[in-house]
């Protein structure tokens, strides 16, 4: 937050990208890199500083999904480097389907969009 307040978007998208996807991905998505990129460097720093906000004062929602009675979907990435697949994966049992995207960051939607429709679509076709 400090960083963006002093030096604006730049650093923090050009730092920040290459940490939501796969680590070998550049060559093989640049025009999905460059489209979050694009969109970050949109984003107006006061709404950057305070969704970063946001996200270190929220209140801990696993007892939520613990004691939810729904089926979930818990989708992670691989080789993500800002969530690691075993802080995504926080619950089990028999109401929670776990999918761990190989070869995908942080960014599973874009990095591989098919197999995370795949993912969706049977998890909705068991509910």
């Amino acid at each position: 937050m400090e960083s963006i307040s002093r030096n604006g978007m730049e650093p923090f998208i050009k730092a920040l990208v290459p940490k939501l996807f796969a680590p070998d991905s550049a060559h093989r998505l640049p025009e999905e890199w460059e489209r979050v990129r694009e969109i970050g460097l949109l984003t107006p720093p006061a709404g950057a500083i305070r969704t970063l906000e946001a996200m270190r004062e929220r209140p801990d929602r696993l007892p939520v999904l613990r004691e939810l009675a729904l089926p979930i979907l818990l989708v992670a990435g691989e080789e993500d480097q800002i969530i690691e697949p075993g802080k995504t994966f926080v619950i089990a049992g028999p109401r929670v389907e776990q999918v761990l995207l190989a070869d995908c960051g942080h960014m599973g939607m874009l990095e591989d969009s098919e197999r995370m429709a795949e993912a969706i679509t049977q998890f909705l076709s068991k509910i």
